[in-house]
């Protein structure tokens, strides 16, 4: 019997295969104490249990294909970093050896106490990073038991399948495509997990949010799904399952056709002209990008310089960065998104100059800790303006929402300037400095704001959120968040409006500019720059390349006046087949 399930499309493509379940470990971690002549054994079961799953993740990392992301590396090697906290590790050890607790039950207790950490914190974005924790965890009481025996090595190729888990972890994720994977389908999840990232990367379609899809689903079912559509079809007839086949050839005729793109123009049939740009956080992304016919970097995050270490990076370590990013772009143009540690993982060196805010994505971070804190953003403003010495930086800080904050910015970098200036380093006193249009009164102010800088960029992703009063990463409500909302549109539209009106660039880089759906819709409401995951920019550069602007915007400035979300989607879809 053919069945149809739903999910959350979080990485897009179409897997065709059997089933085959990933049950979850439940390892025992009951209480036990043990004797004080066994305290040394126990600490050696402990960290061997640590070696194991470094060398688990470890073995990952080998089995990443050549053109793996950067991104995908680094999010091991946080994963690895993670087993060598020491706000993870002593305490564990203190409780085997001081409380003689197993190592079973002393992971358990530890677990507990920083759940608990978690759940004090009311923002349930930052309660969701409790999963790196909880995953660590595990593996760590998984190598507790014995070792399992190596599988043995075959030359057969090994059988294709859809993997169907309550959640998956990212090294489970690249393990099960060494040994087969083409696609997967979780219950739990999220689209900004560190899964939904490394499958993008790997272009293994994913869906998540798939309820009771352990339940109702057996090893000898088989599944067509859609990463794109978020559907999963349970034992499809023979007519379904062709057209699915011929869904994928045709995808994959397109993919090969999308490389021809790589060296073209990017400008739409009616000649004007667009960019599509790469969002990147490491080094290793650039190369990728690149390959990918990107024009540069439209968006650098900077988090990692700041995260899982004790010590705060020092201007040195900023200015090596960006030199090195700098001659990887061969003169492409470099923007450096400035510290915005608020959320994503442990930032202890950060931590112990600003407290945690207990709303974090409203508190005290971005543009607001850089003016309360300059003595925290100075080290990355100096690096910045001596990097732009050696070629096209530009500096964009996130999250800011009203003029003064731009005003007092630009005269901290004037004071900056002088003091490099009498310190005779060589800087460029010229570098562009933009600002995010993240939260709405920004948007609103844009007309305000656009004056003062040289470029604004458009966070899709958080102004969605804050305008509709909604977490992004609240599985509850995340159907509820609309892109197409007709109050999006209409900021995202007078913010380019503004833009325009000054003649100051301005680009989008959320999810939406990677969405090849949303292309044509972004040029209808005047858009010409698109900063983006690599692994989407040639979609999106054969969507320019396509558009005939003047057809469409009429459409595109309706859909900011459309009363319901049916009549969104209708005039979506003839923004799409003009």
């Amino acid at each position: 019997m053919t069945l149809l399930m739903n999910g959350t499309g979080v990485s897009r493509g179409i897997a065709i295969g059997p089933v085959r379940l990933l049950h979850e470990i439940q390892p025992q971690a009951r209480r036990k104490k043990i004797l004080a002549s066994q305290k040394r054994a126990e600490l050696n079961r402990f960290r061997k249990a640590l070696s194991r799953s470094e060398e688990e993740l470890s073995t990952a990392k080998e089995q990443l294909p050549t053109s793996g992301s950067g991104t995908v590396i680094s999010i091991l090697d946080s994963n690895i970093a993670m087993l060598h906290d020491p706000a993870l590790v002593e305490p564990i050890e203190n409780y085997i050896s001081e409380h003689l607790y197993s190592c079973e039950w002393a992971l358990a207790v530890q677990r507990d106490e920083l759940f608990q950490m978690f759940d004090a914190i009311t923002d349930p974005y930052l309660r969701q990073r409790s999963l790196d924790v909880e995953e660590t965890i595990a593996r760590l009481l998984k190598h507790l038991k014995r070792r399992p025996a190596k599988q043995k090595k075959t030359t057969q190729s090994p059988q294709k399948f859809v993997l169907v888990s309550k959640n998956l972890a990212p090294s489970d994720l690249i393990q099960q495509q060494h040994a087969g994977l083409i696609g997967a389908v979780t219950q739990g999840g999220s689209q900004l997990s560190h899964t939904t990232i490394i499958a993008k990367s790997l272009n293994i379609p994913l869906i998540v949010h798939a309820r009771h899809a352990m339940t109702l689903l057996d090893e000898s079912d088989k599944l067509i799904i859609d990463g794109a559509q978020g559907t999963v079809i349970v034992n499809a007839d023979a007519a379904t399952t062709r057209s699915f086949k011929s869904q994928q050839s045709s995808a994959r005729k397109a993919r090969k056709q999308l490389d021809s793109l790589k060296a073209r123009a990017t400008r739409t049939r009616d000649k004007q002209q667009a960019h599509v740009l790469a969002n990147c956080s490491e080094p290793a992304d650039i190369s990728k990008a690149k390959r990918l016919g990107t024009e540069g970097v439209g968006l650098y995050r900077t988090e990692s310089l700041y995260l899982n270490r004790d010590e705060l990076p020092d201007e040195t370590e900023h200015f090596k960065l960006y030199r090195k990013l700098i001659t990887k772009l061969k003169g492409d143009p470099l923007v450096v998104r400035t510290m915005d540690v608020w959320s994503s993982r442990r930032a202890p060196g950060l931590e112990q100059h600003v407290p945690m805010s207990r709303q974090p994505a409203l508190g005290l971070r971005a543009i607001r800790l850089c003016l309360r804190h300059p003595e925290l953003f100075l080290p990355q403003l100096r690096a910045l303006l001596r990097a732009a010495h050696y070629g096209p930086l530009s500096m964009l800080v996130p999250m800011v929402a009203n003029v003064q904050e731009v005003r007092d910015l630009l005269q901290m970098v004037d004071v900056t300037k002088a003091h490099l200036q009498r310190q005779r380093f060589a800087y460029n006193p010229n570098m562009p400095i933009g600002v995010m249009v993240e939260v709405p009164s920004a948007a609103i102010s844009a007309r305000l704001i656009a004056p003062l800088v040289d470029f604004m960029a458009i966070g899709s992703n958080d102004l969605t959120q804050y305008t509709l009063a909604m977490d992004r990463d609240d599985e509850n409500v995340q159907p509820l968040l609309d892109p197409l909302n007709p109050a999006i549109l209409h900021l995202i539209r007078e913010t380019v409006k503004a833009c325009d009106q000054h003649d100051v660039p301005v680009s989008l880089c959320g999810e939406m500019a990677g969405d090849p759906l949303y292309t044509r819709l972004l040029l209808g409401l005047g858009l010409r720059q698109f900063s983006m995951h690599p692994s989407s920019a040639l979609e999106v550069k054969r969507q320019i390349i396509s558009t005939d602007v003047g057809k469409i915007e009429k459409i595109a400035r309706a859909m900011i006046r459309a009363n319901s979300p049916l009549r969104s989607q209708r005039l979506l879809e003839r923004i799409n087949s003009v």
